[in-house]
Parts: structure tokens; C-alpha cells; sequence
């Protein structure tokens, strides 16, 4: 039978002087078994409200600001031990209210600041009540954020010691409010302590509380830990709700795992969780980012038949993988679909949309759809003009594309280096040098300019061997902090190289490993042809031979260019061993290679090695083409000659 003070008011819990460390010591005070109570002659210290000597008369009724704290109503100590608090709570420990009440009284007004032990009982009595529950749980977190206090460790074996001494039930409640606490004090490494050892005392905490953990650790970004802290849940039958599975398929898209995100639906499926919109939108972005478009519309069309309306995020996601995968026909429908269900075509829809189009060609509907947006007094944003600015350049629509750069200024939306090097590209492209450079200048006068729009400019000027103004430009860039990088140092090399400077071409390339940058394929091949071209043979060979001790492997591109160079020079027999030794190593060769050899072999005369090789070729499964047989037709037409003239003896 509970007091009627259970029901009376209590004082606001305030900051107690227990988070004192003088308090939150370490020294264990247990009372011994059967310890006679200060309240009472009953010697078991577990008696409920109707065995005990304090009755409802000791306690005045008063308003919570009347009650006089500095009368004592549950005894006359003039000293309180830890032995006797503890008893005095566990002699109402059937009434939670009169329990925490001492507790106030005995900690603020009679100084008792000894050991955690009271504490720990206290608690265990007012998660016994579902009436004190929130009691328990203020306590907890005003002990949690303090600076004092025992080793998490320590204040939880002394809750499991407390419980089995005085014969609490060992449940999770407490447990799960002290991790939860954990959690809203910012002090997350002792939450996921006290996770495990509740997993190792199998005292599970309550799903809200798991949760609350887990969704911490993913915005923490400590996807690990949320997925090992998971997982021991799963293996003891714990998987959650859906609150669960929504927080780690979010963790796994974060992560970049769509297809563990994917999984973990799965297996709450076949679990029986009860799965909901949200669920199955996460579910769906997913499954998009992989993508795997059927599986998306099958979750979508099966969100349809429960009556749920997707979410405008869920839609944006299955038309973009839609657009991927050049699905242009279902993305229309489910962008009508989305429609139907009361959303707005969003910027983000619209410009998947307009891309896709742009991809398929067909620039025209990707404008009608840019002008609907317009109309629709939605406001274009960089990234739709990037699309449409890009497939513009692609396709050689300068005008068009120079209008949308202007109209896209005219709305104090500033272009992005992405944009203005499309433009750049596109003007190079089709010849006009001017408009790129004045572009160029808007640019660098704006500070859009970086590396890669200099290496645009720099790369067309070196390959049209325009190689003085590439040097100012050059100077330009170092001179506005732009760091050179090796595409920058591969273009002036290729610039020296096709005008004949190969020795400032060398100088170009020392430069470029004092500065620590590596030489890649590209630097090499652009060096062995240059010399090659130059007739320094031993110098291209060298190059060759560096590249590769340089652990760079040849493709058939630089391949070609030694075999090339070495027939041109009248060595093809050299080119030949030089190529078997390559292919010795695990190279491939292609149709180029060999026609290379054969029409060496066939220009020096030697018609015999050049049927060698050809059926070298066909026996290493290489079909000819026109150009092998062209070379055979032109060099088995100059030996008919020669036989002819020899027979008329003109020769």
C-alpha cells in the first residue's frame, strides 16, 4: 500500500551537491543485511509503507515552497552515515516520492556527501515506478554533464552491485536513461561503453534509447561504431524498428555503401519490421545511387499500392537515375507521376531532365524545358546553365551558349571555372582565338581563373605551335599565383617539341622534376617523338628505356611511336626485335604495330620479312587491314617494276 506522500508535491530538482566528488567517491558503504533502521524497529531494511513506523501524519501537508527542510521528518541524527540513508531509502522503496525526498533533504540540508552508493539505490527505486521515471532520468543527466563524479565503469558496476545486493530487479531501465544521458552530455565514448557492458550483463537497452545512439554516431560521422554497435544488436535477436533501419541505411549512403544500405532493407524485411514511407524512400535513394533502376520503380510502384505519397526526394532520386541510365521515357512518366501527387517539377528534376535531353541530342526540349522553368517563376541556377552552356559547346552552338553566359551575368549569378573552360574550349575549337582569349581575361579579372582553364589556353596555343604566346601566358599564370602542374609542363614540352626546340623542350622537362613532379605517360611520348623527328635516335631510345626503368608501362600509343620512328630510319629489323622483346613482356600488340614493321620491311625491300611478319600476325590472331595490304600492293608493284625495267635492260 503506497503513502500518500507519493503523491504529494515535491521540490524542483535542482543541481544536488551529490555530483560533489566528496559525494561521488569511490569508498563503498554498504549497509550489512538486516541493519536496524533509524526509522524504524523492523530490522528488515526492505519493509514497504505499512510495516514502517512512518506514517502519513509525520508529514505535513504543505505546498512544495512551504515544506521546511530544515526539520528533519524522517528521524533526529544528529549524524547521517551512509548505512543509514540507504536504509531509510529502501524502507520506502515502495514509495518512490518519500524515498527521493530524504534524499533531497539528507544531501542539501544535513551535508551528507558520502559515496555514490544512496545514489545508485535511489535510482533503482524511481525506475521501479513509471510515476518517477522522469525523476530518474533528471538525476542521470544532471550526473552525466557534471566535471565529477567516479569512472563511468565504476558508477555502473556500482548500479549492478546496488541492484543485486538489495534485491532490485537487474533491468535495463536505468541502464538505458544512464546511456541515454551519456549521449545528451556530449560524451559519447562513455555512452558506447555503457553500451557494452549492458550487451555483456545481456541487459539490452530500450530501442528509443539504441537509436538515440546510433544516430548520434552517424552525425558524429563514426559510421564504424554505429555499424559494430548494430550488428552485436542483431546477433542478439535486437534488430530494432524501423526508426533503426532508417538511421543505418542513412550511415551507409553517407559512407558511400548503397548496397549495404540495400541489405539492411532487405534483412528488416525478411525480420518482419514494420516498414513505412520513409523506409522505403531511403530504400529508394539507395538503390538510385547504384544504380539499379528496377529494383527503385518496383519500390516506388509498391509505395503507390500501401497509399503512400513518395516524398518530392524520392521522386528527385528515380528520375535522376532515370536520366542515367538514358531512360528518358521513364523519367517523363514518373516526373508526370510526381505531378499528379500534388509536388512542383523542382529545379534539381528539371535540370536531370534537360541534361538528359542535351545527352540525347536533342537540345530543343532541353530549352523548352529551361523556358517552363522561367515561366513557372522558378529561378534558374548555375548548374542548369552549366548543362545547357556544356551541350551547346559539344555541339558547336557557340551563339546559343555565349547568350546563355550572358543572361546567367545578367541574373548576378557568377559563372564557375567549369563553365567559362567549356566556353573556352568551344571557342578554341571551332577557331576563334579572340572570343577565347577576351573570355579568358573576364576570368582572370574576376579571380575564376584556375590551373585548368590556363592548361585549355596553354594546350591549344603549344599545339598549334603558337609557342611564343604560350610563354606569356605561361608567365601570366605564375606571375597571378597560379601554380603550374604537369598537365601545364606536358603542354610547353609538346609546344617545344613540334616546333624542333628540343633542347629547351629538355630543359622544360628538368624543370619539371626539380619542381617534384612526376613524369607520366604522356611526358614521354611527347619526348621520344619530338627526338625521333629530330633524327636523334639514341636520345629517343634513351627516353624510351627511362620510362620504362621508371616502372611506366607502354601502350600501344608510345609503342607505336618507337616502331614508327625506328622503321622511318631504315632500322625496322631493329624495330622488329625491339617489338618482340616487348610483347616478350606482355604487350599486345595491335594492327599499327605491325603495319609499322611490314611497310619498313617492304619500303628497304625486303619482301620476305615482310610476309614474315605479316603471318607472325594473323598466327597472334591480328586481322589485317587496308593499310597492310595497301603496303604489300605498293611494294610488290615496285618489285614487278624493277623485274621489268631489268628485263628491258633499262636497269
Amino acid at each position: 500500500m503506497k503513502s500518500s506522500l507519493n503523491s504529494s508535491p515535491l521540490p524542483s530538482l535542482r543541481r544536488l551537491s551529490f555530483l560533489n566528488p566528496k559525494f561521488l567517491s569511490s569508498q563503498t558503504q554498504f549497509p550489512k543485511p538486516h541493519l536496524e533502521s533509524p526509522l524504524s524497529e523492523n530490522p528488515n531494511p526492505s519493509t514497504n509503507s505499512s510495516q514502517s513506523v512512518t506514517s502519513k501524519s509525520d508529514f505535513p501537508e504543505k505546498a512544495t515552497s512551504e515544506i521546511d527542510f530544515h526539520e528533519n521528518p524522517f528521524g533526529r541524527d544528529s549524524e547521517l552515515t551512509q548505512t543509514k540513508v540507504i536504509s531509510t531509502l529502501l524502507s520506502h522503496r515502495s514509495e518512490p516520492n518519500s524515498a527521493l525526498e530524504h534524499f533531497i533533504w539528507a544531501e542539501k540540508e544535513r551535508g551528507f556527501l558520502k559515496g555514490v552508493d544512496a545514489f545508485c539505490v535511489l535510482l533503482h527505486i524511481l525506475t521501479g515506478f513509471e510515476e518517477t521515471h522522469v525523476r530518474a532520468q533528471i538525476l542521470l543527466n544532471q550526473y552525466a554533464s557534471g566535471d565529477s563524479g567516479p569512472a563511468p565503469q565504476v558508477f555502473f558496476d556500482r548500479l549492478v552491485d546496488c541492484a543485486k545486493r538489495f534485491d532490485f530487479e537487474l533491468e535495463s531501465r536505468v541502464f538505458s536513461y544512464l546511456l541515454n544521458s551519456y549521449v545528451r552530455a556530449n560524451r559519447i565514448k562513455y555512452a558506447i561503453d555503457c553500451f557494452d557492458r549492458m550487451i555483456e550483463l545481456e541487459l539490452y537497452p530500450c530501442v528509443t534509447c539504441m537509436n538515440i545512439l546510433l544516430a548520434e554516431l552517424v552525425r558524429r560521422k563514426m559510421i564504424g561504431n554505429a555499424r559494430e554497435l548494430y550488428d552485436k544488436m542483431v546477433l542478439r535477436g535486437m534488430g530494432g524498428d524501423r526508426g533503426t533501419l532508417h538511421v543505418m541505411m542513412l550511415a551507409c549512403l553517407k559512407e558511400g555503401q548503397p548496397n549495404k544500405a540495400e541489405e539492411y532493407f532487405r534483412e528488416a524485411r525478411a525480420r518482419g519490421i514494420e516498414l513505412d514511407a520513409a523506409s522505403h524512400g531511403v530504400a529508394i535513394q539507395a538503390v538510385c545511387s547504384k544504380p539499379n533502376l528496377r529494383l527503385a520503380l518496383e519500390l516506388l510502384k509498391e509505395m503507390r499500392e500501401m497509399g503512400w505519397v513518395p516524398s518530392v526526394g524520392t521522386f528527385t532520386s528515380v528520375i535522376t537515375a532515370c536520366v542515367k541510365q538514358g531512360n528518358m521515357v521513364e523519367a517523363l512518366r514518373i516526373k508526370d507521376e510526381m505531378v499528379s501527387c500534388g509536388h512542383s517539377i523542382n529545379l534539381v528534376v528539371a535540370t536531370s531532365l534537360m541534361k538528359g535531353y542535351c545527352v540525347q541530342g536533342n537540345l530543343e526540349s532541353a530549352w523548352d524545358l529551361f523556358n517552363i522553368i522561367i515561366e513557372d517563376g522558378l529561378s534558374p541556377e548555375r548548374v542548369m546553365y552549366a548543362v545547357l552552356i556544356e551541350y551547346c559547346c559539344h555541339n558547336g552552338n557557340m551563339e546559343k551558349a555565349y547568350e546563355l553566359y550572358i543572361q546567367m551575368k545578367n541574373m548576378d549569378i557568377l559563372p564557375n571555372v567549369f563553365i567559362v573552360n567549356n566556353l573556352v574550349r568551344g571557342f578554341l575549337k571551332y577557331r576563334s582565338l579572340e572570343d577565347a582569349c577576351k573570355l579568358f581575361d573576364e576570368a582572370v579579372e574576376c579571380s575564376v581563373a584556375n590551373v585548368f582553364l590556363y592548361n585549355n589556353l596553354l594546350s591549344w596555343l603549344c599545339g598549334e605551335g603558337k609557342v611564343s604566346e604560350a610563354c606569356s601566358l605561361w608567365d601570366k599564370m605564375v606571375r597571378n599565383g597560379v601554380v603550374p602542374n604537369l598537365v601545364s609542363y606536358n603542354s610547353m614540352i609538346h609546344g617545344y617539341c613540334r616546333i624542333g626546340n628540343m633542347e629547351r623542350a629538355h630543359s622544360v622537362f628538368l624543370e619539371m622534376l626539380e619542381r617534384g613532379l612526376k613524369p607520366n605517360l604522356f611526358t614521354y611520348s611527347i619526348l621520344i617523338r619530338g627526338y625521333f623527328r629530330k633524327g636523334d635516335i639514341k636520345r629517343a631510345l634513351d627516353v624510351f628505356n627511362n620510362m620504362v626503368a621508371a616502372k611506366i608501362t607502354p601502350t600501344e600509343f608510345t609503342v607505336n611511336i618507337v616502331i614508327d620512328g625506328l622503321c622511318k630510319a631504315g632500322r625496322t629489323s631493329e624495330a622488329s626485335d625491339r617489338l618482340n622483346k616487348i610483347v616478350e613482356r606482355g604487350f599486345v600488340p595491335g594492327c599499327m604495330s605491325y603495319n609499322n614493321i611490314i611497310d619498313g620491311f617492304v619500303k628497304e625491300g625486303a619482301m620476305n620479312s615482310a610476309l614474315a611478319v605479316y603471318r607472325e600476325m594473323c598466327e597472334g590472331g591480328v586481322s589485317p587491314n587496308v593499310v597492310t595490304y595497301t603496303s604489300f600492293v605498293n611494294g610488290f608493284a615496285k618489285a614487278i617494276k624493277l623485274i621489268l625495267l631489268c628485263k628491258c635492260g633499262m636497269i
